[in-house]
């Protein structure tokens, strides 16, 4: 695998006018990048202003559920805990990162409470390379179920959302970051988000969503804003302004991150993919302006690492 990722000499690449901390997701593993990858990966990430990277860890499940046959997790733990302390020491926290379409249905809602379970424990043997939180990715809206009976599919997902902040407490676990990534139309009155029911009553997904991990008091959501503008009333500012203005008011416990996508989606106005760094960069500091008053405004989270890496060499 080596030489196949982007990181290698990708700092000096790096434009010098980017300044702003940045969130950002990696979909590859520890356990498919050898050790020199994993520093250039780091590396770079400093270099971009990087402070929080949310790690795909989908390999811990491959190995418990028999998916890799080669996989021992005492030398996985190992090599996550050598990549965290790395990161650790170039200012970078490390979030533990998974999820699927499928998860909040009955035949795979046990993968998120195997995750919380692995990372807790974790925590506990490795105390100098803690997990900083974990995001779950799920979009349970890219089910074709979804389509037929929006309803049903998005109760489903609270109802999960629930029970993995409830599991803390009821497993007597030490509560940490918990986040999900979700599109910014869930917040949107009157937009394609159903209502569900919580707490004895009926509300738009995106606030309940806000309220439950308001309840638990270390959540925080990612919204997918994905537009190569900020500007404009289909801008990332403005399709954001829902969910921050309704967490701003009503779940001040929440955090609230802004996503945005530099990877190849193949839809018109999404995605910086083929724009330049510096006019990714300017849209990042309109929205950074936009909401850095706002106290649940979190920052920018960037999807993904290796395509912004890319880009930051245009």
């Amino acid at each position: 695998m080596s030489g196949s990722l982007p990181y290698n000499n990708a700092s000096s690449a790096a434009s010098s006018f980017q300044t702003l901390p940045l969130a950002t997701w990696e979909w590859e593993t520890v356990s498919s990048m050898n050790v020199n990858e994993r520093e250039d990966m780091l590396n770079a990430a400093q270099h971009l202003h990087v402070t929080r990277l949310f790690l795909n860890i989908g390999d811990y499940l491959d190995g418990k559920e028999g998916v890799n046959n080669s996989f021992h997790e005492k030398a996985y733990e190992v090599s996550l805990s050598e990549f965290i302390s790395l990161a650790s020491q170039k200012g970078i926290a490390v979030e533990a990162l998974s999820g699927g379409p499928m998860w909040a249905e009955s035949s795979h809602r046990y993968l998120s409470f195997l995750i919380i379970d692995f990372v807790h424990q974790y925590n506990l043997d490795y105390p100098s390379a803690k997990f900083s939180g974990i995001q779950f990715d799920i979009e349970p809206h890219s089910l074709p179920e979804f389509k037929k009976d929006p309803e049903s599919v998005m109760q489903h997902y609270i109802q999960l959302i629930i029970d993995l902040t409830d599991y803390f407490k009821k497993k007597n676990y030490e509560p940490i970051p918990l986040g999900f990534t979700t599109p910014s139309w869930y917040y949107e009155d009157g937009g394609k988000a159903p209502e569900v029911k919580y707490a004895a009553s009926s509300l738009l997904l995106g606030k309940a969503i806000l309220q439950q991990l308001n309840n638990y008091g270390e959540g925080y959501v990612v919204l997918m804003s994905y537009r190569n503008h900020a500007t404009g009333t289909n801008g990332s500012v403005a399709i954001s302004q829902d969910a921050l203005s309704y967490a701003e008011k009503n779940t001040p416990h929440v955090r609230v991150y802004i996503g945005q996508e530099t990877t190849n989606v193949g839809e018109s106005g999404v995605s910086y993919y083929g724009k330049t760094y510096q006019d990714f960069q300017r849209n990042l500091e309109f929205i950074q302006n936009a909401f850095e008053n706002k106290s649940v405004y979190s920052g920018i989270a960037v999807h993904r690492l290796s395509s912004l890496i890319s880009l930051s060499k245009n």
